[in-house]
């Protein structure tokens, strides 16, 4: 046996690599191979093993049956190893979507929210979450495989519980993870940004993905004809679901931003470029009231923006000036344009910052190196992304930054936080 593996006793999966002779001498000698599992045993006979070198995998699931999948048969035994081995990562690549659409799905059904009503202590049953849907006949048995691949992955906690005519029950319960997507009383959760990801008006960009290689240009534009802007311009729609993603995206980026860069303390007027609904100033002026703080957005982005105590909206253009403060601020909007667009915009914030003003910029910064960590594949997703949904738009690696720093008129950059998601730099004139 290679390896054993089971969760919460749902699953349990059984990798056999053997020499054929070596259990061919066992059979022989009468003997029959067992293996008892977190659901029951099984046996096999010697007439269900081949020859030399072959590979099984055996993956029990409930419902009391085992099913039997053969990955390959080949004669070297290490090649047989890692063949089983590239096999299953192409698996996990391919069907690397379903995880997320479950919880889309989860987050739909409020799910998140109706386990965190229960509390910790009392997990609920399918049927105790079926109860609470908006649907006079859900379909608990549909549910439950929602829940199950969400509990695999561990948004949620799945604990085993009486059986029910038959059947094993489980309870469902919130991790960590999955308390990210509760939605009451959360401003930080993570749900509204999900959502934004996974709305079709979005999703159908990356199917264009291999015709940005074959033929340039963004994907966006490839499905709708305009780019992303233009087009939230005009569907309002969009445009809310763009937002509320955004602002579920900032609380929890902005409050990890404060905890390690107090580069703030020193600024007196702030201006946030590209601040949406000024949800960043927010998180900034409630840390140092002292700060004024002036969220710049387009004039139509700015119509939807709500009050907030110590921040004043204006409405413009980045492309053509920005207002003036003794620092400028703008995080995650220069990886949504080309150079040529990011040198516009910087030039222009160069020109509205005084001699010693700084310029505080909050962007992904990619790791100059072929090694990637989760977090550089995270950096790399939302490359990807801006691939997909933007018009030029890219994340950089930190040579990248200062020569676009440097060709926009700045001459000293400092950065903060290169091992996180994101990280903080500072622009100077001089």
């Amino acid at each position: 046996v290679v390896g054993a593996s089971h969760f919460s006793g749902m699953e349990s999966e059984l990798v056999v690599s053997h020499h054929g002779r070596l259990w061919q001498s066992a059979f022989s000698q009468g003997f029959t191979w067992r293996t008892p599992t977190p659901l029951g045993s099984f046996s096999l006979s010697p007439q269900q093993f081949g020859t030399d070198g072959e590979h099984h995998k055996f993956i029990a699931e409930q419902k009391h049956s085992f099913i039997l999948h053969i990955l390959s048969c080949m004669a070297d035994p290490q090649a047989d190893a890692l063949s089983a081995h590239a096999y299953g990562t192409a698996w996990d690549i391919i069907f690397s979507f379903a995880s997320s659409m479950a919880l889309k799905g989860a987050i739909l059904l409020d799910i998140p929210n109706i386990l965190a009503k229960a509390g910790d202590n009392s997990p609920l049953t399918a049927q105790q979450i079926a109860a609470q849907l908006p649907s006079k006949c859900p379909d608990v048995k549909s549910l439950s495989r929602v829940l199950r691949i969400l509990a695999s992955t561990g948004v949620f906690t799945c604990s085993p519980s009486v059986k029910n005519e038959g059947e094993m029950q489980y309870r469902y319960g919130l991790t960590d993870v999955g308390r990210l997507f509760i939605v009451h009383d959360n401003p930080g959760t993570l749900s509204p940004y999900l959502l934004f990801l996974q709305n079709e008006l979005f999703q159908g960009t990356w199917h264009r993905l291999h015709q940005c290689v074959l033929d340039g240009g963004g994907a966006f534009e490839k499905v709708y004809g305009q780019d992303i802007w233009t087009c939230m311009r005009e569907n309002t729609h969009m445009l809310d679901v763009f937002n509320a993603g955004m602002v579920s995206l900032n609380a929890g980026m902005m409050q990890w931003i404060l905890e390690f860069y107090d580069g703030f303390k020193y600024v007196h007027s702030l201006v946030d470029i590209g601040g949406g609904l000024g949800q960043s100033l927010l998180h900034i002026v409630k840390s140092y009231p002292h700060i004024e703080g002036i969220n710049f957005d387009l004039p139509h982005v700015i119509a939807r923006a709500p009050n907030i105590p110590g921040v004043r909206h204006v409405g413009g253009s980045m492309f053509e000036s920005v207002p003036s403060a003794d620092a400028l601020h703008i995080k995650m909007v220069l990886h949504n344009w080309d150079d040529e667009s990011c040198r516009q915009i910087l030039r222009n914030c160069h020109k509205a910052m005084p001699d010693k003003g700084r310029l505080i910029i909050t962007e992904v910064v990619l790791a100059d190196t072929t090694m990637c960590s989760r977090i550089e594949q995270r950096k790399l997703a939302l490359d990807l992304a801006m691939l997909a949904g933007t018009s030029g738009g890219k994340e950089r690696t930190v040579e990248q930054w200062k020569q676009l720093l440097c060709s926009a008129g700045f001459h000293r950059v400092e950065i903060y936080g290169l091992k996180s998601l994101v990280s903080v730099m500072e622009a100077f004139k001089a």
